[in-house]
């Protein structure tokens, strides 16, 4: 009888020289003394050096980002984004899976972080969109926990 779970939230930062290709993933876990496997694989699609994205280097001028930190989240959530340009008329707009918008937080820069309470938000999954001039540049879904 399966009594609960956990979910994980996986981040593949490849190492220098990976330009993409296939990534093979192993997870393991065990439930009353019985180990269980399973191996996955994910195709990244190639790419030239200056369109990568690196944890040890600034965000590249003219690549989007958007990140959610946890997800899933119980209480609150930070939001990482930055927009394609040095523009500064952005938004970040949450919504729920009936298309109706739950919050919204108008961007004063071109990168940075929002703390996003959840207190108000029902368990669930959530749509959470970063804007730039009115359109959609990345999106991303956000779990929410109780």
């Amino acid at each position: 009888m399966l009594t609960g779970y956990t979910c994980d939230t996986m981040l593949f930062t490849p190492g220098g020289g990976f330009m993409g290709g296939w990534v093979y993933l192993t997870t393991s876990w065990g439930s009353h003394g019985v180990k269980y496997n399973c191996l996955d694989s994910v195709y990244i699609p190639l790419c030239e050096p200056a369109n990568r994205q690196s944890n040890s280097q600034p965000q590249p001028a003219g690549i989007a980002m958007l990140n959610l930190v946890p997800n899933p989240a119980q209480n609150t959530t930070r939001v990482d984004y930055a927009l394609d340009s040095k523009e500064t008329n952005g938004a970040i707009e949450v919504y729920d899976m009936m298309g109706r918008l739950v919050s919204s937080y108008a961007i004063s820069s071109n990168t940075g972080s929002w703390q996003l309470s959840l207190d108000n938000y029902a368990a669930g999954v959530y749509l959470v969109s970063l804007k730039e001039n009115g359109v959609i540049i990345k999106q991303s879904k956000l779990s929410v926990t109780r």
